[in-house]
């Protein structure tokens, strides 16, 4: 059996750094992707548990993450008040203080790329999106924002954003 030269080894090792390095983007946009997917399914649940819950009433007055807290999947559950989301922050949920005929859902995020993730991913489900208080989709302003509005609204740091429903 004879041995192998440092030579061999070093071409092993380069072949599996190469293969390594070229498949970790296509591994983390898959991850990103299935992150965004969840986060569509666990905002499209908890819809449905709230309009559930109010669809003879004309408020969402009383509406709160407490009492969604045991109807949604474990896996978004931080603690028995508090859900999480897939982009690594929590989801409240609350009236909106300005109409009761509303709901909120507030999404806390801690990076840029997030926070635009967050946006987007929710876009078609909510008719109005907040970013720390801004307007970034109303009935008027139904296109998604361009990258420059969107760069703009989610600076880095962290970010609340507010989904209101109805």
């Amino acid at each position: 059996m004879r041995g192998y030269t440092l030579q061999e080894l070093m071409l092993v090792m380069l072949l599996g750094v190469l293969i390594t390095a070229s498949g970790m983007p296509l591994v983390r946009r898959a991850m990103t992707e299935l992150e965004d997917k969840d986060l569509v399914q666990l905002l499209s649940i908890v819809i449905s548990l709230v309009h559930r819950d109010f669809e003879q009433s004309t408020s969402y007055a009383g509406v709160s993450t407490a009492n969604l807290v045991s109807r949604v999947p474990s896996q978004w559950v931080l603690d028995p008040s508090t859900l999480r989301h897939p982009l690594g922050g929590t989801l409240t949920v609350s009236v909106d203080a300005a109409d009761s005929g509303r709901f909120v859902l507030s999404l806390a995020v801690q990076r840029e790329d997030t926070c635009e993730r967050a946006v987007m991913s929710s876009w078609p489900l909510f008719d109005l999106i907040r970013v720390d208080g801004v307007n970034i989709k109303t009935q008027a302003m139904q296109v998604p924002p361009g990258a420059t509005q969107l760069a703009a609204a989610c600076s880095p740091g962290a970010h609340q954003i507010q989904l209101v429903g109805e």
